[in-house]
């Protein structure tokens, strides 16, 4: 053992490390490794500090926010244009000047409106950012800087043939009487390229009144920028405003436009740092206002009538699905192709476009023609319904007002709600009911109006190019997979490359090998849109009225459903192929018309908040408010 020295014969630094290693001599190796890798992670944070403080002092010198007009420590804004039209950032601006340091709509303490998290797909909610089928990426990100530390910033992949989008809905208390709004917005884009004349990246926001009116503004930024730009507009309005509907865009450039700092404030919420969002806003709580009342009734009762069928002979066999769709006059021809395989009865709505000459009524040659296409087709006419409805309106196609009245005239037990271009699998309806005789006897024998909340999936299918009349059909699951599958396939999944999530929880490769239906396995997503087979039973829910033209007609749908507790289930020995044909109006509006988008997307967000209240869905946000 080790003795120390008589203390007067070894100078103090030499005693400490002496008493150092003997001290180290008595230490575990345990215990040495746990010291070393401590004050290895002390270093480390030390290092990762200063390298932080050099990224955020470098990025901000890059990014800041700079402005060539002389007055410094001011923001340009655009203000309000002179006439009351749509706000385009290519007319003529008046540039006015507002105080940085103003707290009613910058300072901490002003209420934010607007949301910051993006709604995932699973979430049955109205309260935060929508994405389209296109997913925006996300992230946090620290600035050096006066008007904020760290802020989420959204980040969209523009593209020039379409748009890429995400909304907010918010809706205010009618109490609230809110007149005066904030919007804010920072915007960088990175190498993003102009492709279009009307490209756009920015913000857009529609506000509605109480008097069912609406404007629509409009926040644009400068594409060959790459610094953090703002843009805010001060909005003063006499009339009381309902709601506002946000939508952060990229439309006509290819690249990627970055936003943050996403701002809508009120003079109504002002600065009371107990007050909420909640307070003036009514996520939360619902009421069948004048203005829903009001377009239910406008479009619920339309002018229509019962085409006369041709004369048919009594068929022996007992149909028990009716195909039952909608389709316009000028596209009548597609349901020769795709009822070829159809030989039960239908309920088909068609929409007949008038003129004023004939006081929109609809005239004989009109109906002479119908007829001939209709007593062309093979499908059972004893249980079918033909419904002609006239409009002398181009612009307004009223696909669901066109589909619950082809619903109302069903006469059979199921209802096969599918678009009038798919064309069904042969014997889809025998093997619908054998496969319901196997799985769901008890179902089918059982006779209560009230029936059972299921959905039947048919799943969905296209060809990848036109086919031709004298093409064979399709006879069976195998023959179809072969097409699917070769090395140039004729036929894909409906949508794939498009959206693959529209028809994503039907499980396309889980079909190809099932022999028996089987459930998704999701209890919701706000994207699926499946064609189905379902009971025509007091459950079942009409679709919305609200929405028409191209957009979140269907869907919407699915999603009452999904609230009503329906449960589906894919059929594994039936499908549905879609035409290729050319693209509507509606559609190509949908895909390039801004406001178009955003009134299609607010119309989506007023329906959601109607089915979320009337089936009691719980919401986190609300249930904490409660």
């Amino acid at each position: 053992m080790m003795s120390l020295p008589p203390y007067h014969s070894l100078s103090r630094l030499d005693y400490l490390l002496l008493r150092l290693q003997l001290e180290l001599k008595k230490t575990s190796t345990l215990r040495i490794v746990i010291i070393a890798i401590v004050l290895h992670s002390l270093f480390s944070i030390l290092l990762i500090h200063n390298y932080l403080n050099y990224y955020s002092d470098t990025y901000h010198s890059k990014h800041s926010t700079s402005h060539e007009h002389p007055d410094k420590g001011k923001i340009s804004i655009f203000s309000k244009p002179i006439t009351n039209d749509d706000i385009d950032c290519e007319r003529r601006y008046k540039l006015i000047k507002m105080d940085f340091n103003d707290p009613t709509v910058f300072g901490p303490n002003a209420i934010n409106l607007l949301h910051s998290n993006l709604i995932q797909s699973k979430q049955l909610t109205h309260i935060g950012w929508f994405s389209d089928h296109f997913r925006w990426d996300e992230k946090i990100q620290c600035f050096n800087n006066r008007w904020t530390l760290c802020d989420k910033i959204f980040i969209a992949k523009c593209k020039p043939n379409s748009i890429r989008a995400i909304y907010q809905f918010v809706p205010f208390k009618l109490e609230s009487n809110v007149r005066h709004l904030f919007f804010s917005l920072r915007a960088t884009a990175e190498q993003l390229v102009e492709q279009s004349h009307d490209g756009f990246y920015g913000m857009l926001a529609l506000i509605e009144f109480i008097d069912f009116t609406d404007e629509i503004i409009k926040l644009k930024f400068r594409y060959e920028s790459e610094s953090w730009s703002l843009r805010v507009e001060d909005y003063r309005s006499t009339k009381t405003i309902k709601s506002v509907t946000i939508m952060l865009a990229c439309y006509g450039y290819s690249g990627i436009a970055s936003f943050t700092d996403v701002r809508l404030t009120s003079e109504s919420a002002g600065l009371d740092p107990l007050f909420s969002a909640y307070d003036i806003c009514s996520w939360c709580s619902f009421k069948l206002t004048d203005h829903q009342v009001k377009k239910s009734n406008q479009f619920s009762n339309p002018e229509y009538e019962i085409l006369k069928m041709p004369r048919y002979e009594k068929s022996i066999s007992n149909h028990q699905i009716t195909f039952v769709s909608q389709v316009s006059m000028d596209r009548l021809v597609i349901l020769e192709q795709s009822l070829r395989t159809w030989n039960g009865p239908v309920s088909i709505s068609i929409y007949i476009l008038t003129n004023n000459s004939t006081n929109g009524r609809i005239q004989d040659w009109q109906r002479l023609y119908i007829n001939k296409k209709i007593g062309s087709l093979k499908i059972s006419l004893e249980k079918s319904t033909i419904i002609l409805v006239p409009s002398v309106n181009p612009d307004h196609y009223p696909i669901n007002v066109l589909r619950n009245l082809a619903i109302k005239m069903v006469q059979t037990r199921f209802m096969f709600l599918v678009d009038a271009d798919f064309q069904p699998s042969p014997n889809l309806e025998a093997n619908f009911l054998s496969s319901m005789n196997k799985y769901h006897s008890n179902y089918l024998r059982q006779h209560d109006m009230n029936g059972c909340r299921i959905a039947f999936v048919v799943p969905a299918f296209e060809y990848l190019d036109i086919p031709n009349k004298e093409d064979p059909i399709l006879k069976s699951k195998d023959e179809l997979i072969q097409l699917i599958h070769r090395d140039d396939p004729m036929i894909e999944p409906f949508r794939l490359h498009e959206s693959n999530e529209v028809h994503g929880l039907t499980d396309y490769w889980k079909w190809y090998h099932a022999n028996r239906p089987y459930n998704i396995t999701y209890k919701f997503h706000d994207k699926y849109e499946p064609y189905i087979i379902v009971e025509k039973n007091s459950y079942f829910p009409m679709y919305d009225e609200n929405l028409f033209n191209y957009g979140m007609n269907k869907v919407m749908h699915i999603t009452e459903m999904f609230a009503a507790n329906y449960t589906f289930e894919v059929l594994d020995n039936v499908w549905t192929i879609h035409f290729q044909h050319r693209s509507t109006p509606y559609y190509t509006d949908f895909l390039k018309n801004l406001t178009y988008r955003l009134r299609n997307r607010a119309e989506r967000f007023k329906v959601l908040q109607r089915i979320i209240h009337q089936y009691d869905v719980l919401l986190d946000q609300c249930r904490l408010r409660n």
